[in-house]
């Protein structure tokens, strides 16, 4: 069984599985191809993880070598804003935290997907623990494919999610997170373009 490393800025963990290939720069779970153009109708493809590749396009990435070149060659060129948000091009962690709001939601939702759908969707909404109240409480540095409070802030400032604060009897207040529908249609396999 293929064994993996995923490494963090605050620890490396190890995971067995057959999830695919390696990145080519690490023991991680490569996701992407690289996609410059190497001449013809060939393009680099060496396997990258999140953290070794850079996307540049929608659906396009490049290793760092070819990113470094690519900025050389074009030194005015803004960083890419995604702009169509797809399931398969969300970081790791925003995919898990959506992962979760859309649990809830299916067990909560009995098909309807019509006016009402916001109303369904608000309560649908969960807690997620230390992580959730760190997003509520202020920004969080972390990228989102390092930690979940990564994802969720990620999820939020591309309008996926959603916040409200709830107050259980005798607690403290704690956010609790929902879909936007956005974010349900990116869950259900849908292409959202961002305004």
């Amino acid at each position: 069984m293929p064994s993996y490393r995923a490494q963090s800025d605050k620890r490396v963990i190890h995971f067995h599985g057959d999830l695919g290939e390696h990145c080519a720069d690490c023991s991680d779970v490569a996701g992407w191809l690289c996609d410059f153009p190497i001449g013809g109708d060939l393009t680099c493809d060496r396997r990258l993880c999140e953290r070794h590749g850079r996307v540049v396009g929608d659906n396009a990435h490049y290793c760092l070598t070819h990113y470094r070149q690519w900025r050389a060659m074009n030194p005015g060129e803004p960083d890419y804003q995604m702009t169509h948000l797809r399931r398969d091009t969300l970081p790791a962690m925003a995919q898990v935290a959506l992962g979760f709001l859309k649990e809830a939601f299916d067990r909560r939702d009995q098909g309807h997907r019509g006016e009402g759908i916001t109303p369904f969707l608000r309560n649908s909404a969960i807690p997620l623990g230390a992580d959730g109240v760190r997003v509520g409480q202020g920004d969080v540095a972390d990228a989102p494919y390092e930690s979940l409070a990564g994802g969720l802030h990620w999820c939020l400032e591309h309008d996926l999610i959603e916040v409200c604060w709830r107050q259980p009897p005798g607690r403290d207040p704690q956010p609790w997170f929902a879909m936007t529908r956005s974010g349900l249609a990116v869950m259900e396999g849908e292409t959202v373009e961002r305004g």
